[in-house]
């Protein structure tokens, strides 16, 4: 009797941790990512102005990461690749997951990314933001 007690509360446990993954798995995860990427876009976009994006997009990467490596290793343990440039001397962050994009960011704008890639069909992790976008969304 113990025994199928004890296998009871297996069976239910592990459907109850199945439920609460495939929560997590259908909402993608991506509810948090707007605040997170906006802390990543002020961060990108100070060390723009330091000149840090003439050394590449790794050291942008990197001083974003010196500035608050909480931000940056979030976006690691969600599965989530960063990619960062600059466009018209304003740091464009990207937002990928599985290498395909997710949202497109300035610092421009509080709130809500700048583009919302999912669903658009686009399959490369690529910044898509061109001079005109960038002074359009920053004016």
């Amino acid at each position: 009797m113990k025994t199928r007690v004890s296998l009871a509360v297996v069976v239910l446990t592990a459907l109850f941790l199945t439920g609460c993954f495939h929560q997590k798995q259908a909402s993608n995860g991506y509810a948090e990512v707007p605040p997170m990427l906006s802390i990543v876009t002020l961060k990108a976009q100070v060390a723009v102005e330091q000149g840090v994006s003439q050394n590449g997009e790794s050291a942008v990467l990197e001083a974003v990461g010196g500035m608050n490596s909480n931000v940056v290793d979030w976006f690691d343990e969600q599965g989530l690749e960063l990619k960062i440039g600059t466009v018209a001397d304003t740091a464009v962050v990207l937002v990928c997951d599985q290498g395909t994009p997710v949202y497109e960011d300035t610092y421009c704008q509080p709130g809500a990314p700048d583009r919302d890639h999912r669903g658009s069909g686009l399959e490369s992790c690529e910044i898509t933001m061109t001079e005109q976008d960038v002074l359009e969304i920053c004016e």
